[in-house]
Parts: C-alpha cells; sequence; structure tokens
C-alpha cells in the first residue's frame, strides 16, 4: 500500500504544470542522441546552434584529459566521440534546467545554492569516477549534476508547503530535511529524482544509486556490485560537495561518514583530500563560467586542516554541562550538601553517596561522568574508590577528582598513582572547583569523542571486509557478461599500448555495439536486452583469437584490445564477428540480431592509446552513418 501510495504521489508531481522540464533546444539534442541511427553531423549542427551548451560540451570532453595524457579537444565532432551519446544527453538535460530554473516562487529555496551543489557533486562524482572507474567520467557528471534534481522539483510545484519544510530544517540538513520529506510527502527528494530521470531516459544503472545514495546505510547484499559501487561513490561525492558548500557540515561526524565511503572504495586519507581539492578547483571554474555567486570560504582545505590538526574536530563537540551527571562522595554532610548545591546550579545532575563503599555499588549500577570524592572517608576511602572503579572493565571510565587537606608532594604523587585526574585542595574555592571541573569535561568529552570515532573506524573495517569481496569482482568483471570491465578495458589498453613501444609491434582496437539494441530495450524490456546482450556475448567469446581481449565497457558497447594486430586483421575480426551474430538463433525483434563495428591501427600520430580508442568509435559512428544512409 506505502509503494502505491508513493507511485501516486510521484505522478501527481509529475503531472504538474510547473515540473522542471528541459527547454526546446535541448529536447532536440535528447531525441537526436537517442537516435541509434543517429548522423554525427546532424547532432554536431544542432548541438553549434546553441554556443553556450557547445562551449560546456567541449569543457567536459577535455575535463580530466590532462591527467589522463591526452591531447586537447578542439571540435564539436571529437567531443561527441569522446563523450558518448549518453553523456550528451545528461549533460543537454542538466544544463538546459539550469539555464531556465535560477530563480522561482518558493521564497525559501535557495535557488543560487542548490545549481552551486549540484555542480559540485557533479565535479566529485566525475572525479571519484576518474580515480576508481565506477562509471564513464561524463556520464558521471551528468549524472551528479541531476541526482537532486528531485529537490528543484518539489521547490517548483509546491513552493509553499516545501518552503515550510526548508524553515524548520534549512537547506544545509540534507538528510533531516530528507527525513522530513519522506515524513510529509511519502518520499525524499532523492527518490523522486531517481523517477524523474527514468522518465528523462537516464539508464536504472544510474538511477538505482541516485534513489538510494544518501540512504545511513547502503544494503551490500541486495544489490548488484557495480549498482552497490555506484551508490558509494555517489555518496562519497555527495560528501565532498556538502563540505565545500556548507561550512555548518564541516564537523566530525561528516569527517568520518567520509572515511566510510572513501574506505568502501579503498580510497585512502590522502587520495579523498586529493579529490576534494581538484574538486574545489574543478567547481571554481564552472562557477565562474556559468554566472554562479558563491562565498570564498566554500571549498575542501579544511578537511586537509582537519587531518593535521586534530584540535579542529573538537571544536564541533559541546562543552556543555547539561546532563552531566556528578557523583559527589563526602562523610561530611555540610560539604556534601555545599558541593551538591553548587553543582546543581552549574547545570550538573548530582547525586551523593557517604563512602567509598556506597559510591562503589552506584558506579556499578549506572556510572556517572564526574567523580569528586573526599579523601579521608570511613568504610572505604577516596583513593580505594578511584582504584576499585578503575578497576571496572566494560564500563565508561569516568572523570575523578579528589579532595585532600594534604599538600606535600609524596600525598600528589599517591592521588595520581591510584588513577586519579585531579586534586582539589580543601578549604573548596568555588570558582577554582568550576575551572577544574570544566578542564574536566573537555577532557571526558574529547575522549569520548575519540572512541566514538574509533568504534565507526571500526565499523568500517569490519564493513570493507564484506564489501571489497564485491568491489574485487566489480573491479574486473562486468556480471552480465562474465567479460572484463570498462576499468579493466583501460588498464589493459595502457598495458598494451607499453608492450607495443617496447617490441614495436602492432597493436588495433575495435569498438563494436549492437543495432538497434534500443528499440530492444524500450519494446521488449530490460530482460530481453540483457537476453540479446548475453546472446552477442556467447558468440564474441567463440570467434575470437585466443589474443584478443573482449570488454563490455557498457551499455551495448564492447571494445576488443587485438595485441599484434594490423587493421587488416582487425577488419578480418570485425568481419568475422559480424557473421557469428547474424547466424545466432534468438530474434526479439522478428529478424537477427546485428552489430556495427569500427576499428583503428595505432599509428605514428597517436600520442597515446586513447587516441586510438577515438579513432575506433569515429569509425563506428561513420559505419553506422552508411549503414543507415547508403553513403559514406
Amino acid at each position: 500500500m506505502a509503494n502505491a501510495n508513493k507511485q501516486l504521489i510521484i505522478e501527481k508531481i509529475k503531472s504538474m504544470p510547473d515540473l522542471p522540464s528541459p527547454s526546446e533546444s535541448a529536447i532536440k539534442i535528447i531525441r537526436l542522441a537517442e537516435d541509434d541511427m543517429l548522423s554525427l553531423s546532424e547532432l554536431e549542427n544542432s548541438i553549434r546552434a546553441d554556443p553556450a551548451f557547445s562551449a560546456r560540451l567541449l569543457r567536459i570532453a577535455n575535463s580530466g584529459r590532462k591527467r589522463l595524457g591526452g591531447r586537447p579537444i578542439i571540435s564539436i565532432k571529437d567531443a561527441l566521440a569522446t563523450l558518448g551519446l549518453p553523456a550528451v544527453r545528461g549533460l543537454a538535460l542538466g544544463f538546459s534546467l539550469m539555464n531556465t530554473h535560477r530563480v522561482g516562487r518558493c521564497k525559501s529555496f535557495d535557488f543560487n545554492t542548490f545549481w552551486l551543489h549540484s555542480l559540485a557533486l557533479a565535479q566529485a562524482f566525475q572525479t571519484v569516477s576518474l580515480s576508481i572507474k565506477p562509471a564513464p567520467r561524463d556520464e558521471a557528471f551528468s549524472v551528479g549534476l541531476l541526482a537532486n534534481i528531485g529537490q528543484l522539483a518539489l521547490a517548483c510545484v509546491m513552493p509553499e508547503p516545501y518552503g515550510k519544510l526548508l524553515e524548520s530544517t534549512g537547506i544545509d540538513q540534507p538528510l533531516k530535511l530528507a527525513e522530513k520529506e519522506r515524513h510529509s510527502l511519502g518520499l525524499d527528494r532523492w527518490e523522486l529524482s531517481a523517477e524523474l530521470l527514468k522518465g528523462w531516459g537516464i539508464p536504472s544503472i544510474y538511477t538505482e544509486p541516485v534513489a538510494m545514495h544518501r540512504q545511513p546505510y547502503i544494503d551490500i547484499q541486495n544489490m548488484s556490485s557495480r549498482t552497490f559501487n555506484l551508490a558509494c561513490a555517489l555518496s562519497l561525492a555527495a560528501d565532498i560537495a556538502d563540505i565545500i558548500i556548507y561550512p555548518s557540515l564541516r564537523t566530525p561526524e561528516k569527517i568520518t561518514e567520509l572515511y566510510r565511503h572513501g574506505a568502501r572504495l579503498s580510497l585512502e586519507n590522502e587520495d579523498l583530500i586529493n579529490v576534494g581539492n581538484v574538486v574545489t578547483q574543478e567547481w571554481q571554474e564552472w562557477v565562474q563560467l556559468l554566472g554562479l555567486k558563491h562565498d570564498p570560504d566554500m571549498s575542501f582545505s579544511w578537511v586537509a586542516e582537519a587531518y593535521s590538526d586534530a584540535h579542529l574536530l573538537t571544536k564541533a563537540v559541546t562543552n556543555d554541562s547539561t546532563g552531566l551527571t556528578a557523583l559527589v562522595v563526602d562523610d561530611e554532610k555540610l560539604t556534601q550538601t555545599q558541593l551538591s548545591t553548587l553543582l546543581t546550579n552549574a547545570g550538573y545532575r548530582v547525586i551523593t553517596a557517604d563512602n567509598g563503599s556506597q559510591a562503589l555499588k552506584l558506579c556499578k549500577s549506572q556510572m556517572p561522568d564526574i567523580i569528586i570524592a573526599d579523601w579521608l572517608m570511613p568504610v572505604m576511602d577516596g583513593l580505594a574508590l578511584v582504584r576499585e572503579v578503575r578497576a571496572l572493565t566494560n564500563v565508561q571510565q569516568p572523570y575523578i577528582l579528589v579532595l585532600t587537606l594534604r599538600h606535600e608532594e609524596d600525598s600528589l604523587v599517591e592521588v595520581f598513582g591510584s588513577g586519579a585526574d585531579d586534586y582539589l585542595a580543601k578549604p573548596i574555592h568555588t570558582m577554582i572547583l568550576l575551572a577544574r571541573m570544566k578542564a574536566g569535561e573537555r577532557i571526558l568529552l574529547l575522549q569520548r569523542e575519540a572512541s566514538r570515532l574509533y568504534t565507526e573506524m571500526r565499523d568500517v573495517a569490519n564493513e570493507l571486509s564484506a564489501s571489497n569481496r564485491r568491489l574485487q569482482t566489480l573491479a574486473t568483471t562486468d556480471e552480465l557478461t562474465g567479460f572484463p570491465n570498462r576499468r579493466y578495458a583501460m588498464e589493459r589498453i595502457q598495458q598494451e599500448w607499453l608492450a607495443s613501444s617496447r617490441h614495436s609491434s602492432a597493436l588495433s582496437c575495435l569498438i563494436l555495439d549492437i543495432d538497434a539494441f534500443k528499440e530492444v530495450n524500450d519494446t521488449l524490456g530490460h530482460e530481453k536486452s540483457d537476453e540479446v546482450l548475453k546472446q552477442v556475448s556467447k558468440a564474441l567469446r567463440a570467434t575470437m583469437r585466443a589474443e584478443d581481449v573482449v570488454c563490455r565497457v557498457g551499455g551495448d558497447e564492447f571494445w576488443i584490445i587485438c595485441p599484434n594486430a594490423s587493421a587488416a586483421i582487425a577488419e578480418q575480426c570485425a568481419k568475422r564477428l559480424r557473421e557469428a551474430v547474424t547466424t545466432l538463433e534468438y530474434s526479439p525483434l522478428g529478424k537477427p540480431v546485428s552489430i556495427s563495428t569500427g576499428f583503428a591501427e595505432r599509428s605514428p600520430l597517436m600520442e597515446d592509446p586513447i587516441q586510438m580508442i577515438e579513432a575506433a568509435h569515429t569509425a563506428l559512428l561513420e559505419s553506422k552513418h552508411v549503414a543507415r544512409t547508403g553513403t559514406s
């Protein structure tokens, strides 16, 4: 019933006239990019008609290329070949929504800050993807840019009720606000984002992580390896964006969260700092390009400072004594009463005991936060109480202050030797006592904060033992086909490129995709399209040379790395593959499955394997154009 109500809410929101939607020029680009038989020149001309989008597309295509060692891209045609059509669709959609929704009727919603955060999330997801490759970097940017679009939709279609939610929580408290969204609306912004992205043609491999990436605990067992990895990468990107945009979230809790999500992806502390610094730099360039207003304090530098100065992590720990319990142990009733009154007025919850034996019983039932004990008492004195308390295991140890009339050095050594944290000479001076209490309170809170952080890091380590097994599989293998994935493909082609350089041997790359694959997916659904991928993979596996490496790099696109292969050998290989696929006894659309291929051989003019891949991709697009029009 809950799911049915949620779906009704989603459909109602999607039907509202104020729902954010892309511009006409963006819609045209999106529709062209959805055409499997696309003429590259048609899409290129349509993009050129929008100079602003052209500039942003070139910037995305060049983002990260310097770190990968690639040459700059200066033409729209080369940008399209590099980015791929899914990324172009998402970018057209995201930048169009940004252009048309800089202001709105929801007075409490800061549209400028929303887009600042969305850009930071986009850049962070792209940079993380560049480091660990859970997704193609250019698709990652567009997914990150749109991951929070559900919040923009809520602010647009229901400005007054959503404005009240914002006023009660604030835009800089995303998790608290999401909890109120679920309570008031039946769903949160990320669930709505996922539904909107589905409607705009974003693949489900991205929409599922968008819906769940900000859940407190990502369910490892009920997710595929790739979906889990994408959700973790998006969670980490969201942490980075939060820290950059919202100073109020620069807390020990956020640092711990950053640790956890980074550890899930095998990113060490220094790696996280480097990623955050790169994100800040790239984000600032985007902000300037798009004309958004931002605060100079928006950066990731606080994390680096926190790593080098632990005191920064303690500034968020409260020093308010309200709620702390103080146990006063003294056999003199007058002193006991005076201390109780003084500490109660200072905000402590006070309990009392007449001697060490009574105090120890109280400690065993419920340990206080602070103990103030007189040294000389009947039955059990103060130092004996300290030793007994320190001997207790599996309890949270208190801060202990001993009252004494003795001032000689040996006596004070005995006090500290028993395990006490501090002492106070009698007669007691009120201001000195309260100052000692505040000092003890700070130490107590710091110790407990350190203990909490240690416990959380231990939980991270336990979680890693479960998740890393899945991440290892994801690092090299595509679950559906059993072929190596894009991450492995990029590493392997670099290796083969270096081997080709050392031995002066030939190297070719072949790229193929499945014809009418989108039609199968849209018409018959994911199960049928998955079966097509399995059947094609079976044909590829039976046809390839033993030394060739077949990788599924995303969707219906496969790369075949062909060591010691000239262009002529690659062409023969492509022909064998096409023939093998057409003989498959599987016709989901009533006609044989077929593939299109493009190949390229390494040439002296190529500086790196990326250029060889781009050349093969361009050849693939040209072969599809020839097949569609009959002209070269």
